[in-house]
């Protein structure tokens, strides 16, 4: 039996052209299980195309994931092949180690030289491996209505080879299903679809884009090993991408699809009449490649949820699979900070979670030269406090007019100017070495002295000319970028233009190269309390709260120097 993964979808009112995309998938699915096959060539990219959704990669795709790329880690997605394994299916991997030259036990030459030689036999379809349209079919018609007696021969393919996919250099997005689910890995029989993969973006705050790769994390890598019994025959049921996530990814442009499974997909079929349903929705219909066991474990852990995705394919002609071995680059996440109450009972109580001990906050980073715009506020003010406290050097950036009251006795410089003039920024930041800068400027909606819109970029272009400026953290607000949709029924009128600059600012830090820290709070409570040392961290943005004035400060200070992390 089956089960659904799914746990409903969105719970948001769907527009006439959703709900249409929604009916296709089903009629899409319907058609598949009922054996009613509809027309799926010649492919959308022509009668003569071999490379499927690899058209959606472009220049511009490749330098816009090269920014994401904010801090230097690499995570290898590949796991290695042991030729001692026992085999689990007629696939197996052998190496042969000889000494050509030297077989007599005798070395080369005077200086003496002496080597080792390799040879290997193994089925392509072992390890981390790419899937090829050579490699399914229905009914011996491969991709774009392709026939096998056209380019199948014993010798090797003369279509659709692996040597021919283009290196997939790109945006990778990892989805986070097993948290989702709140579980170490998904059990055999849970598939992974539409509702499900759209409640993961919701979560992880992201949307996906023509010409991405996308990663799917069940834990199954790891968690098999507790699930199958020893002595147990091999098998290779387990959990993974169902028919309708299939189609819904297809429709989206993606490149390739991969998981921490064997298959991708989820084995046996929702359809246990069926077999491999899934290779031939992805591979046959719609040319999206299949990547299977990707270790997935090290960038969930670490919650990278996208980045730099790079493959280069094997250049072995004629082959129809290639074990491969892609890379992850790091970005740097956007996080979500507040110490909040829920929405829902906003004056009845604090949901507080201990996070500084968690993110290993509480140790004072190298000594920075820091920058703080609009220092002389009140959460800047507290900001400053706050760094100071932790070693670092500080300098304000203020107005000459603005009331220093709140930093007397604080050891920190000062260089005036005025936030509405992208001159006095760059003289501010050309003024000293600065490695870290801070904007925690608040803006009321009655200001419109400056916009965060217009002074990001111009804090970007004079820390890149300045060379020295390793991390840019920006305080922002729930509400601003891509999760204004988060909150139906709010009233958000009065602040959409702020949140509109808030958004712009963010995407230019995001695009600009440099490290960076987004901060977004939830609403800033009146009066300074004194700090609780609690807060609540969460990457989900469908969560609405408020924030004390000083936890907020205390956290955005603790962030200095971290931008690696």
């Amino acid at each position: 039996m089956m089960r659904s993964f799914s746990r409903g979808g969105s719970n948001s009112n769907p527009c006439a052209l959703c709900v249409l995309a929604i009916a296709g998938l089903s009629m899409i699915f319907a058609s598949i299980a009922l054996g009613a096959e509809a027309p799926w060539y010649p492919s959308v990219y022509g009668a003569e195309d071999s490379i499927g959704a690899a058209n959606n990669l472009s220049e511009d795709g490749t330098l816009a994931a090269a920014k994401l790329v904010t801090a230097g880690k690499v995570y290898s997605l590949a796991v290695p092949l042991d030729p001692s394994a026992t085999p689990r299916s007629h696939r197996v991997y052998r190496v042969t180690v000889t000494q050509p030259g030297n077989q007599s036990g005798k070395p080369i030459g005077p200086n003496k030289f002496t080597v080792n030689d390799d040879s290997i036999y193994m089925w392509q379809g072992l390890g981390t491996q790419i899937d090829g349209f050579a490699h399914a079919s229905i009914d011996f018609r491969f991709y774009n209505g392709a026939s096998a007696d056209e380019f199948v021969r014993p010798g090797g393919v003369t279509r659709f080879s692996v040597h021919a996919i283009p290196p997939l250099v790109t945006r990778g997005v990892l989805l986070d299903m097993a948290g989702l689910r709140n579980v170490d890995s998904l059990e055999v029989g849970d598939a992974i679809n539409h509702g499900d993969i759209e409640a993961a973006l919701k979560r992880q705050s992201l949307r996906l884009k023509k010409g991405d790769v996308v990663l799917l994390h069940t834990g199954w890598m790891d968690g098999k090993a507790s699930r199958i019994k020893p002595g147990a025959p091999p098998s290779i049921d387990e959990p993974g991408l169902g028919i309708e996530g299939a189609a819904y990814l297809s429709s989206l442009g993606v490149v390739a699809i991969g998981a921490d499974n064997d298959a991708l997909e989820v084995v046996p079929a929702e359809n246990p009449k069926l077999a491999m349903p899934v290779h031939q929705e992805l591979l046959v219909r719609n040319g999206v490649y299949i990547l299977e066991n990707i270790v997935t474990r090290d960038l969930a852990r670490d919650r990278v949820w996208e980045f730099l995705f790079v493959l280069a394919a094997p250049r072995l002609m004629g082959t129809v699979q290639g074990n491969a071995h892609p890379v992850a680059i790091k970005s740097r996440s956007i996080l979500h900070w507040s110490s909040f109450m829920h929405w829902s009972s906003f004056m009845k109580r604090f949901f507080a979670v201990a996070v500084l001990a968690w993110l290993g906050i509480g140790t004072v980073a190298a000594a920075e030269n820091v920058l703080v715009l609009g220092g002389t506020g009140r959460l800047g003010s507290m900001v400053a406090k706050e760094i100071v406290k932790q070693g670092h050097s500080v300098t304000v950036f203020a107005r000459p007019t603005s009331d220093r009251g709140r930093l007397a006795g604080v050891s920190v410089s000062y260089v005036l100017g005025d936030l509405g003039s992208g001159s006095d920024i760059a003289r501010a930041i050309e003024s000293n070495k600065f490695t870290v800068i801070i904007d925690a400027s608040g803006r009321r909606t009655a200001d419109k002295s400056y916009s965060h819109a217009v002074t990001m970029p111009q804090i970007v272009r004079a820390s890149k000319a300045g060379k020295t400026v390793r991390q840019i953290v920006f305080v922002s607000s729930v509400g601003a970028g891509r999760n204004l949709e988060r909150f139906p029924g709010i009233n958000w009128t009065e602040y959409l233009p702020l949140l509109a600059e808030r958004g712009a600012a963010e995407q230019s830090l995001i695009d600009s190269g440099i490290a960076y820290t987004i901060i977004r709070s939830g609403a800033v409570l009146e009066g300074n309390d004194p700090a609780t040392g609690t807060a609540y961290f969460t990457e989900d943005q469908g969560v609405l709260g408020a924030t004390r004035r000083p936890d907020l400060a205390a956290l955005t200070a603790k962030c200095v120097g971290k931008a690696e992390e």
